[in-house]
């Protein structure tokens, strides 16, 4: 890191010493917490890790007891704070009742703040169970703090659903897991790592045979389907009076969008609902039909994802892994893509390329930070907050549409020196300003403040197998006691 690159964040050795960190399993958000825990020790933070697949396993386990044991950890270790991914330990431990007799979590309970990762928001995560509405009085509680991968999610959960402390916050990697991968001679030309079958509406299909698709003209078609779908969304889900109201905002909402796809659904919505007041009431009353109505939405950058690749193989040895599209003719894997072989595959081709998926519709994903940490230069679909990350055209390539992506994959793969140049400063940019270790540093700026508690030196050891501070050390740590604290 630079050496002002603490500047804007308190000096966290002196406000907090120890962390939790629930730890589930999966095959990709356990890495996150992983990487987040690896992250406190560099920063001098003591960690524990609570397996949570260990009380999963065991849905007979009295939880007054699991509550009590975490309860008295909670108070034994001085926990100051703890992280999980999306609301891990708030349901699935015990509901349990705070001061004033709200039901509440363990942590709420406790009075220990809980910072929560969404990499996956509330918008659709868990098939949107957190949007249910008798969670919402424990969600939206001042101890927890909720991190979305972008502002404009965070202040669309926060518009209609109340909760109090949502922020937006990009993914970070774990440098020992995502790294350079040397000796690999690159097969393709632009390589993927899609996690999601080709999805090609048989109305966009036609512009892969024009050498210059209009993306205005595809938009107008995507406006079309959409518009019908949103009808279709106040048709079943709205009362009838509501109806022609709601399509009139609507209507709007879609034209708006087709003007400016960059933009998120929900940054259009602002502007639309002004003029359709009682529209706009309704839908703050009754969310869950706003909720359908922007997966509809989606729609205007569903397509993307397939069309881009499927466009380039007309010019470029395209491969994707980690889903088959054989069916349209791309060559690859449809193996699941191992956290730990990202790098071994992006190597695979002299340059990569990602596509947000439809529901990302502004900001980075995590690929863009595993790619760059692979040390492989980055083709990347433009959106809003990517040049906030990396530096379009020194440290990334972020194309506008599928000619614009055909002509900087052309001028990276003709030009040797300039596509190692892209890849380091990508890398490089990657390892000061994206690792786990700056994002936790954000989520407790969030949470802290400018405060600092009294000066006490911290602890300098990660409570794992190993104090090396790696992911790689934590992820072969299991436990297998309910409610085992590390």
């Amino acid at each position: 890191m630079n050496a002002d690159s603490h500047a804007s964040y308190p000096d966290l050795r002196r406000t907090v010493r120890r962390a939790l960190v629930l730890l589930n399993p999966g095959r990709v958000s356990r890495f996150y917490l992983a990487g987040l825990a690896a992250g406190a020790g560099q920063l001098g933070i003591d960690v524990r890790v609570l397996e949570l697949g260990a009380i999963w396993s065991r849905p007979d386990a009295p939880r007054d007891r699991i509550a009590r044991e975490l309860l008295n950890v909670l108070e034994r270790e001085k926990i100051d704070f703890v992280i999980s991914y999306t609301f891990n330990g708030v349901f699935d431990l015990a509901v349990m009742k705070d001061a004033t007799g709200r039901a509440t979590s363990i942590f709420g309970h406790a009075g220990v703040p809980h910072l929560m990762l969404w990499t996956d928001h509330p918008q659709w995560a868990h098939e949107r169970a957190a949007l249910q509405r008798p969670a919402q009085a424990v969600l939206r509680q001042a101890h927890q703090h909720h991190f979305l991968k972008a502002d404009y999610a965070a202040q669309e959960v926060r518009r209609f659903l109340g909760w109090e402390n949502v922020y937006g916050l990009s993914v970070g990697e774990d440098p020992s897991l995502v790294h350079p991968i040397e000796g690999v001679a690159p097969e393709f030309d632009l390589v993927a790592v899609v996690g999601s079958p080709p999805y090609l509406p048989e109305e966009v299909a036609p512009f892969l045979d024009q050498p210059s698709p209009d993306t205005g003209q595809i938009f107008g078609v995507v406006a079309g389907k959409t518009a019908r779908m949103l009808d279709e969304v106040w048709r079943t889900r709205a009362d009838s009076l509501m109806q022609d109201k709601l399509a009139g905002l609507g209507r709007d909402w879609v034209e708006a969008k087709r003007r400016d796809p960059r933009r998120a659904a929900f940054y259009h919505y602002q502007h639309v609902a002004a003029d359709h007041p009682d529209a706009a009431a309704y839908l703050n009353e009754h969310y869950e039909i706003y909720f359908d109505a922007l997966h509809a939405m989606w729609e205007f950058g569903r397509w993307q994802r397939a069309f881009v690749p499927l466009y380039l193989s007309r010019y470029f040895r395209v491969g994707v892994f980690g889903q088959d599209w054989s069916s349209v003719g791309l060559p690859g894997s449809a193996a699941w893509v191992n956290y730990d072989q990202q790098s071994a595959v992006y190597a695979r081709g002299r340059v990569a390329l990602n596509v947000n998926q439809c529901n990302d519709e502004e900001g980075l994903s995590h690929k863009a930070f595993q790619i760059t940490a692979s040390g492989v230069p980055c083709l990347h679909l433009d959106r809003p907050g990517v040049a906030e990350h990396f530096e379009p055209g020194c440290e990334i390539a972020a194309f506008t549409d599928p000619v614009d992506a055909r002509e900087q994959a052309a001028a990276l793969l003709g030009d040797e020196a300039r596509r190692a140049d892209v890849a380091q400063r990508g890398l490089m940019r990657f390892r000061r300003d994206h690792t786990w270790a700056r994002r936790l540093e954000r989520m407790l700026s969030r949470m802290f403040g400018a405060a600092s508690a009294p000066a006490t030196e911290a602890v300098v050891a990660l409570r794992t197998t190993s104090s090396s501070g790696s992911t790689a050390d934590l992820e072969r740590h299991d436990g297998d006691v309910v409610a085992r604290i590390q």
